[in-house]
């Protein structure tokens, strides 16, 4: 378990309220879970093992941190992958809200790595069959790109996608790319390549450079090469991104 920061914003964010009491407090937890580039084990044995030792119920427990990974996912606030058939998780925004004085060497591949297959979740309350399905090679054409159906919660992973984003101008042109891109990929792999790529498009002098959210989207610039994450260095969490 490690030392991280948290603002006093934290508890009137709208991404927050909207998550019930005790997931708040997971998700809290999972940074202090996961190492210093925002990755852990995909193990609730283990997650319930660092955040809920003392627990007298730990079938509870473990109840308990499946439905908080499984609607966290969903809002985009974590993202849940394989690589080599070991599951993680990593806090999307981790990088971003999270300044490591002296990080250490990361333990865990990131979800933009060249073999991570990310998985596709959806809120425990969706009837879909699919949930935590993990994309195949067969379902796979381009690196990163899976066919799939819309989530029912689409609206909610673009408004994920939306805060993430640098530049936030022309929303429903934004909002129209979105659904389409969801016809090639999924949510949890424009989410983990936007957070992968925030320190590159905000390097630019002028904030006109950065591409507007819907050519992002339509050059399907998920696909591009990660660029390496550079820490911030700033102290504290942009007043509208959580992680």
């Amino acid at each position: 378990m490690r030392i991280r920061s948290i603002r006093p914003e934290f508890w009137s964010s709208e991404d927050i309220t909207a998550l019930p009491w005790n997931y708040r407090l997971i998700f809290i937890g999972l940074w202090s879970y996961v190492d210093d580039n925002g990755v852990g084990r995909d193990v609730e044995k283990l997650i319930v093992a660092d955040l809920f030792p003392l627990e007298e119920n730990q079938t509870a427990a473990l109840k308990q941190i499946r439905g908080a990974l499984t609607e966290l996912s969903s809002r985009g606030l974590v993202t849940r992958y394989t690589v080599d058939g070991k599951p993680f998780v990593h806090v999307t925004t981790f990088s971003t809200n999270q300044v490591i004085n002296r990080p250490s060497r990361g333990r865990y591949p990131l979800p933009t790595s060249e073999n991570a297959e990310l998985a596709v979740t959806l809120t425990e309350g969706s009837v879909s069959p699919h949930v935590n399905e993990v994309i195949g090679e067969g379902e796979k054409g381009r690196r990163g790109e899976v066919k799939t159906r819309p989530s029912a919660h689409a609206d909610d992973e673009f408004e994920a996608f939306w805060k993430l984003y640098p530049r936030r101008v022309s929303k429903g042109q934004a909002a129209k790319a979105y659904a389409a891109a969801l016809k090639k990929t999924g949510a949890p792999a424009i989410l983990a390549a936007i957070t992968a790529q925030v320190p590159k498009l905000t390097a630019v002098s002028d904030p006109k450079f950065i591409p507007m959210p819907a050519t992002w989207l339509n050059g399907e610039r998920w696909l591009d090469e990660a660029p390496s994450l550079a820490r911030p260095c700033r102290a504290d969490f942009p007043e509208d991104l959580i992680g």
